[in-house]
């Protein structure tokens, strides 16, 4: 809600800039994190997983990253889903199937409530979000079938793959 109602502040040439400008600072940087776990730089726990002192602070960092992610992705009407796919590489021990199923189900409920908040305000056209929802439901699960079935490297090829794509085109 905090990051849908900024966001409504703004013009559409101000959030486009935004979101330009995220894309370009965030591509790197993903790009970056991902050569990192290919490099199976993350293959033994951290030592904040193993005393329950470290648990609780790591699950703190862990909600602290969710509600800044939340908040970005509303105000630059982009999913989290890049984001939390970076952190979960860096800041879990998690393979990357792990990481992609994990940042999934991390972002969709802030999805819903941006959605909700945009129904709320009136700039959610409710029959073009529900035919593009019945598509994307299909095809997610389809893509979820064959993820699984891909090895980690291919993954993150494809991964890396849609940054640069998608990133060059919102930055064009």
């Amino acid at each position: 809600r905090c990051g849908v109602a900024a966001a409504r502040r703004l013009s559409s040439e101000t959030n486009r800039w935004l979101f330009d400008a995220l894309s370009a600072c965030l591509l790197p940087a993903h790009l970056l994190v991902q050569g990192h776990a290919q490099r199976g730089a993350r293959d033994e726990p951290r030592a904040d997983e193993t005393t329950p002192w470290r648990r609780r602070a790591a699950w703190a960092r862990h909600a602290a990253f969710g509600f800044s992610a939340g908040a970005l992705s509303a105000v630059m009407g982009v999913g989290g889903l890049p984001l939390a796919m970076s952190y979960l590489t860096l800041a879990t021990p998690l393979p990357h199937h792990l990481v992609q199923g994990t940042a999934m189900l991390g972002v969709a409920p802030s999805v819903v409530a941006s959605a909700a908040t945009h129904l709320g305000h009136g700039t959610l056209p409710v029959r073009v979000a529900a035919t593009a929802a019945v598509g994307s439901t299909c095809g997610a699960a389809a893509g979820a079938q064959l993820a699984l079935r891909l090895d980690e490297d291919v993954l993150r090829g494809l991964y890396c793959a849609s940054l640069v794509v998608l990133g060059g085109r919102s930055a064009a």
